[in-house]
């Protein structure tokens, strides 16, 4: 029986990624981070989601006024503008012409950071 191994940064051993169930799911799986002035959070975010073998990871910029949307790019995910604010507008149009082949998996990531004060 096969094992899967990550190396000590997390990234899947390529030996064994054909016998292993978690990474054919991966191989499935396009990520859609709705972000809104994410600039501080996304790296990081960013770097977590490279150590596994995704079909894409797509970032759908909300109208940010920081870096939000080079950072993304420089990191090697696409990027999509959506100028109408709203966490649901933002994933709506990141579910948008997915990939053809195979059938995707999609997760919505939640905001990557909380902006809500608590009310009085």
């Amino acid at each position: 029986m096969s094992q899967h191994h990550r190396d000590h940064h997390g990234a899947a051993n390529t030996g064994n990624l054909s016998k292993s169930p978690e990474d054919e799911v991966c191989r499935q799986t396009l990520v859609i981070i709705p972000a809104l002035n994410e600039a501080e959070t996304l790296p990081g975010a960013l770097s977590h989601l490279k150590c596994w073998p995704l079909t894409g990871v797509r970032v759908v910029d909300n109208g940010s006024s920081d870096e939000t949307v080079e950072l993304a790019a420089n990191m090697g995910a696409e990027v999509i503008r959506e100028r109408i604010r709203g966490y649901g507008s933002a994933c709506w149009t990141g579910m948008q012409n997915l990939p053809e082949s195979g059938n995707p998996w999609v997760i919505r990531e939640p905001p990557l950071s909380t902006r809500h004060s608590p009310s009085g």
